[in-house]
């Protein structure tokens, strides 16, 4: 993805949260109207959301089930521990949502275990990754990104 984006082939990015890797984040710290357009979806005020041309809420990672890939590249299954504030939906929702509306075809998810499923059938790395499979541990990747 930083490559695309340093090459000027990304127009647009959808940034779920904050990066944490510094690279990224580079990505993030340009100076508006450098670089891609800039959506941010996030619980809170950050740096992604000040460089963001538009700012959308949603859920926090501790409202919402997920998956999560650590610095190991183990994928670890994430379940929310309370109800979300307010309206406030997960990310895929919110930027299944956005894709609708921007003109992409439905993507028809309903839970972040068919997220994940349409990850696996997408990139080769999360092929075989379910809920299950991660179990408590959480399952190694093939190819760790960026490890």
């Amino acid at each position: 993805m930083r490559e695309a984006v340093a090459q000027g082939r990304v127009k647009t990015l959808l940034i779920l949260g904050d990066p944490l890797d510094a690279g990224d984040s580079a990505i993030v710290e340009a100076p508006a109207g450098s670089g891609p357009e800039v959506v941010y979806c996030g619980p809170f005020a950050s740096p992604s959301a000040a460089r963001a041309s538009v700012a959308v809420p949603c859920a926090s990672w501790s409202e919402a089930d997920g998956t999560y890939v650590n610095f190991e590249g183990r994928a670890q299954r994430v379940r929310r521990c309370h109800l979300p504030q307010g309206e406030a939906r997960p990310g895929w929702r919110v930027a299944a949502d956005l894709a609708e509306a921007a003109g992409a075809a439905a993507t028809g998810w309903s839970s972040a275990a068919e997220v994940l499923a349409a990850l696996g059938r997408a990139i080769k790395e999360f092929e075989g990754i379910s809920f299950e499979a991660m179990g408590l541990l959480g399952l190694k990747a093939p190819v760790a990104a960026g490890v």
